[in-house]
């Protein structure tokens, strides 16, 4: 199955298209203009180096965020529109899920930190033993201090991954529990050949998406009132 993918929901555009589970390509780059202005000349640009017409795409698998509003509302508008256009199937992952699974190797504990602006991030927290990918706080926006509050209550160690740990490294280097550590910069965004791995596991199992009901992952404070850390057993 041939796969292209891509998320846009962070300040880096991530590309990349699978072909049978294997990566066949797979680039990122930071958005200085808009994403309407770079993703499809981007992505043409990726499928005529690879030899692909759009119409060998049977499937597509797009980042849902959350993170830049607007931004990861073109990118699941463009992934819509192709799958749409093209009569294939379409799978929408968090953002957050495509952090950890890239982090998953440095931790059976994984939290997701993308940078939500006002002083604010988004979180999700995983426990990655085994090879899974088991979400076990679903995503929330908060303080880094309420982040704080959050490390406190999981077994370490515990990595923190996403451009939200980058940007309040300062800020969370101060107040981290001890085992809590932030992962290297190039964690800090979803990549595409993650993305593509997750997508591929929900289109063996059968698992699309309903293009009538597919948007976004939009966290607002009055979604985030309340969030609570399901402990390690």
């Amino acid at each position: 199955m041939m796969v292209l993918g891509f998320d846009t929901a962070t300040p880096v555009t991530t590309i990349g298209i699978s072909s049978d589970k294997e990566l066949v390509d797979a680039t990122s780059f930071l958005s200085d203009k808009t994403q309407t202005e770079q993703l499809m000349p981007a992505l043409d640009a990726m499928l005529k180096k690879a030899g692909l017409t759009i119409h060998d795409i049977e499937g597509l698998a797009v980042g849902l965020g959350p993170g830049l509003f607007t931004s990861s509302r073109i990118g699941v508008m463009t992934a819509k529109s192709l799958a749409y256009a093209l009569e294939v199937p379409i799978v929408g992952i968090s953002s957050l899920d495509t952090i950890a699974r890239g982090a998953a190797d440095l931790s059976e504990r994984v939290v997701s930190v993308i940078d939500a602006r006002r002083r604010e991030v988004f979180v999700a927290t995983y426990d990655t033993a085994g090879g899974k990918l088991d979400r076990t706080m679903q995503p929330a926006v908060m303080s880094p201090q309420d982040l704080n509050n959050v490390l406190q209550e999981l077994k370490k160690p515990v990595i923190l991954a996403g451009n939200g740990a980058v940007v309040y490294r300062e800020k969370l280097e101060d107040i981290l529990p001890e085992g809590c550590s932030i992962a290297p910069d190039k964690q800090a965004f979803p990549d595409a050949a993650h993305l593509l791995g997750l997508a591929a596991d929900r289109f063996e199992a059968g698992e699309t998406d309903d293009l009538n009901r597919f948007v976004p992952i939009y966290i607002r404070h009055a979604d985030a009132k309340v969030f609570k850390t399901k402990r390690d057993r």
